[in-house]
């Protein structure tokens, strides 16, 4: 199984743009052959995700990084580490990179694990998207079904 997984806070503008693909392909694709995942209560929810069945993951979210907002980034797992500072390790201050890091130590099966990072213009209180994700939206899903899709 693939599953396309997104992570984010729902009230922090931008920083909901994983959530806002899942739900977005869930309406666009109503018959896949992918799973879709709303890490959006907790990350390490993924955890039950790494079966021997699941044959890759792929993470939307955000990055803030130098990039122009709305600008994507894809890489893999081995390609990329956390700088968050985890010192106060709490369910409501998940790192999808570091839990998954943790779920190797602890002898989960880890499935390829590949990442579309999206540049945010706004992270700050708000249910809505800048206006300059909410229009690629479409363009953020399709790249993702192709993502998962084309994984061999």
């Amino acid at each position: 199984m693939k599953y396309i997984v997104g992570s984010g806070t729902w009230a922090m503008g931008d920083d909901g743009i994983g959530l806002r693909v899942i739900e977005h392909l869930d309406s666009k694709y109503p018959k896949r052959d992918f799973g879709l995942v709303d890490l959006s209560s907790s990350a390490f929810n993924l955890l039950t995700y790494f079966e021997e069945d699941t044959e890759m993951v792929l993470v939307v979210d955000c990055i803030v990084n130098q990039k122009n907002p709305g600008d994507t980034v894809i890489f893999d797992l081995d390609e990329v580490e956390s700088v968050k500072d985890m010192s106060n390790f709490t369910t409501h201050e998940d790192d999808v990179i570091k839990i998954i890091h943790m779920a190797k130590e602890m002898g989960y099966k880890i499935p390829h694990i590949k990442f579309l990072a999206i540049t945010p213009e706004s992270i700050e209180e708000s249910m809505e998207l800048s206006d300059i994700l909410r229009e690629k939206l479409d363009e953020y899903a399709e790249m993702a079904v192709e993502l998962i899709r084309n994984f061999n």
